[in-house]
């Protein structure tokens, strides 16, 4: 299997599966969910999806709590995080503010106040639309 077709795995896999939500998700247990090495499940993250295993993943959590924070539901930042598959508060701090430039409770500030905000989930995690 090529490291392109073994990244669209990986992708397909942390999509459908959610695999990300699982804070305890490390390279190995992706490695082992696609009966693939380590080695060379890190490789094709690195030279196909030109990141590593930790920005990969923090993508993907960023983008659901986004999600969750522009979905309109009652739900506290720190349920958010938790749902996100984040398992520090420092963490999600500090992978959603990289992300976004916003902090999470700024960030839901601003959804508020825009009519739409769109998510692509392979854009850079910036929401299409400027605060």
């Amino acid at each position: 299997i090529s490291l392109v077709n073994l990244y669209g795995i990986i992708l397909e896999r942390l999509e459908t599966q959610k695999l990300f939500l699982d804070p305890a998700l490390s390279v190995q247990t992706l490695s082992e969910s696609i009966n693939r090495s380590r080695r060379y499940v890190s490789e094709a993250i690195r030279e196909v999806g030109k990141t590593n295993f930790s920005t990969l993943v923090s993508r993907y959590r960023v983008n659901e709590a986004r999600r969750l924070l522009a979905s309109g539901q009652d739900i506290s930042i720190n349920d958010i995080m938790l749902q996100s598959g984040f398992g520090s508060r420092q963490s999600f701090h500090r992978n959603f503010k990289t992300a976004t430039g916003f902090t999470p409770a700024d960030y839901l500030e601003w959804v508020q106040k825009s009519p739409s905000v769109n998510f692509d989930l392979q854009d850079n995690n910036q929401p299409d639309s400027d605060p």
